[in-house]
């Protein structure tokens, strides 16, 4: 079995995002979690293979992704405020 686990942050402001619902499907399961209020998040004894990966919270872009897992893997998803730019303004 395998582990997919990580952090969901702000994309702006690199602040743990709390309370991210998080769905992992594949290998004909599907697993849910939500972020703890640090941002971390865990998917524990999941199969090896192909999973996708979709991270949910309001006001946030949602996030979505697919990964294959041959092992633990740690990941860093970063969220986007729905509707902010992405430009950086520096003075």
């Amino acid at each position: 079995m395998t582990v997919l686990a990580g952090k969901v942050i702000d994309a702006h402001t690199g602040y743990p995002v709390a309370g991210v619902v998080l769905g992992c499907s594949g290998s004909g399961a599907v697993h849910y979690c939500r972020s703890d209020e640090r941002g971390y998040f865990g998917f524990k004894d999941i199969n090896e293979g192909c999973w996708q990966v979709i991270a949910s919270k309001p006001p946030y872009s949602e996030h979505n992704c697919s990964y294959c897992l041959d092992g633990t893997l740690y990941l860093n998803i970063c969220l986007l405020v729905d509707g902010l730019d992405d430009e950086v303004v520096t003075a």
